[in-house]
């Protein structure tokens, strides 16, 4: 896994949990109407879909909780590696981006600073952190 990959995890798992709940938003909006529908016919088939779905949601709505949990002790190893920058304004830049998904641009306009000035400082910081994670690597490998 490459800096880039590691440091993207969380980016990553929070638009995957999107996904989900979006997914999760329409099988609810599916079990309201066939439902309300099966109530109207009273028909004994739509109650069986019925059931499927409420237990599709159930099943969907522990992957959310799952890959949130990930996502919390996620978020939490990237946040301890990006302490390891000393430099507040560069570890700021590095936690706007890669823990609140922030554009460069957001946080250029956050920091009240030059777009040139963010990338010259995201380069300082990537230099920084490609050294600790070549180190947090090789300890692993031990």
């Amino acid at each position: 896994m490459t800096l880039k990959e590691y440091l993207s995890q969380a980016i990553i798992l929070e638009k995957s949990i999107d996904v989900k709940l979006i997914q999760l938003e329409k099988l609810e909006g599916y079990s309201n109407l066939v439902f309300n529908a099966s109530k109207v016919y009273e028909n004994s088939a739509r109650g069986e879909i019925v059931v499927a779905i409420i237990d599709k949601i159930s099943s969907l709505q522990h992957e959310i909780n799952t890959e949130i949990d990930r996502l919390v002790d996620t978020k939490s190893d990237i946040l301890l590696f990006l302490g390891k920058i000393e430099n507040e304004n560069l570890k700021t830049i590095m936690e706007y981006h890669y823990l609140c998904g922030m554009t460069w641009e957001e946080i250029a306009d956050r920091m009240y600073i030059s777009l040139r000035q963010l990338y010259n400082w995201s380069k300082k910081a990537h230099d920084i952190l490609a050294k600790k994670f070549e180190n947090k690597n090789i300890q692993q490998i031990c």
